[in-house]
């Protein structure tokens, strides 16, 4: 985190060297230096700094940074975190249960020792501040260990501190309130970022604010859910597109008598001329839009009022692109809400295990299913 690192956070000490040659092996008389023998076989191991002076077990960190070593009480660890405790359950298959040694390379070093200093109550080791880039990895780490709700009031805090300061992008916020089991913050977003949401070539997402998404936090936080909900918004707003090319390939159209065979077809070609100036000729796959359903929505917008028809003045009304325009706004503002289709189990089950606990709290109410969201399938919705 930004000034969370060994050097500030614990009292940096000096490397030893695996093969330290002791005192009583050079002689009194010399004061020269000691040859090098050479490359050792031995890589030069950390100091070990204590979290916990009486601790009895040490934790080897290192993502992007040299290797650091803590020394830890394994029961702390044990009563914080279900992960740890599992691991290092001396009953256990896991290699950490019987040995002094853990190592976790995968992890954000400072996250992880955040996270172990708050286990053993060593508050006086954490910042007074944090950036926005720290949250998101603190609070990443600790949803892996089950930490959140001990990592609570921190992050918090820091969240609160940073805010204003670094303005987090919808997606950043509504990414932060999942790991942390805000239900009301999540769903609150949950529209705007569906809403906004497109990907690039690469197969990258992108939020409103233009700011990438990783392709695994999109599967993780919306996922097949959003897909599908696209997936029928796109479907109900290419229908009246689909409707009025069918009625003017199948019947006739023109409002009038004269010039009817020519009507309809100069209708249906300034139809399919302006989807292809929007770039949505051929209509595309419901499924394979990349764009945001709200861009998608504005460029459909934009087709009606290129439609034209024979110079008479008696086929004004023949493009029915009024009404064509209505159906468009229509479809868009009968779309429901993302929040029931995409409170899925596994979307529930995160965010109630997730979030904050009162004291009085009976497991039972803790277990308690909320009341069901509004039905997705409704036959009242047009998707």
């Amino acid at each position: 985190m930004s000034g969370i690192n060994s050097t500030s956070l614990f009292s940096s000490g000096t490397t030893l060297a695996a093969e330290s040659p002791s005192s009583e092996n050079v002689s009194p008389s010399s004061n020269r230096a000691v040859e090098d023998p050479g490359p050792s076989n031995k890589a030069s191991v950390p100091e070990t700094q204590p979290i916990a002076y009486d601790g009895d077990f040490t934790v080897s960190t290192g993502q992007g940074q040299p290797e650091q070593r803590f020394k830890v009480a394994r029961s702390c660890m044990r009563h914080a975190s279900p992960v740890w405790d599992r691991m290092l359950d001396p009953d256990s298959p896991f290699t950490e249960s019987r040995e002094k040694l853990a190592t976790f390379p995968e992890d954000d070093s400072d996250a992880l020792l955040i996270l172990v200093a708050i286990t053993h109550l060593r508050f006086d080791l954490l910042p007074e501040t944090a950036t926005l880039s720290d949250i998101e990895s603190l609070v990443m780490t600790a949803d892996k260990y089950g930490l959140v709700n001990i990592a609570r009031p921190w992050l918090t805090k820091w969240l609160q501190d940073c805010a204003d300061a670094e303005k987090p992008s919808t997606w950043t916020r509504m990414k932060i309130a999942w790991y942390m089991g805000e239900k009301a913050v999540f769903t609150d977003l949950l529209p705007t970022s569906i809403t906004y949401i497109s990907k690039v070539e690469s197969g990258m997402w992108v939020d409103a604010e233009n700011h990438c998404i990783d392709v695994a936090e999109y599967k993780t936080l919306l996922g097949a859910p959003a897909d599908s909900y696209r997936k029928r918004a796109f479907i109900a707003l290419f229908r009246p597109f689909h409707d009025r090319i069918h009625e003017l390939t199948t019947s006739r159209c023109c409002q009038t008598r004269r010039f009817f065979d020519e009507c309809d077809s100069i209708i249906l070609g300034s139809l399919i001329r302006s989807l292809h100036k929007v770039r949505l000729w051929p209509l595309p796959q419901p499924d394979g839009v990349r764009d945001s359903m709200d861009d998608v929505k504005n460029r459909l917008l934009t087709v009606p009022d290129h439609l034209y028809t024979p110079k008479n003045a008696f086929h004004g009304d023949c493009t029915k692109s009024d009404e064509l325009k209505q159906r468009v706004r229509d479809v868009w503002d009968s779309i429901p809400s993302p929040i029931a289709p995409l409170s899925e189990a596994y979307q529930k089950e995160h965010l109630e295990r997730r979030a904050p606990r009162r004291l009085d709290e009976s497991p039972d109410s803790m277990n308690a299913q909320p009341a069901d969201d509004e039905d997705y399938d409704s036959p009242d919705h047009s998707l």
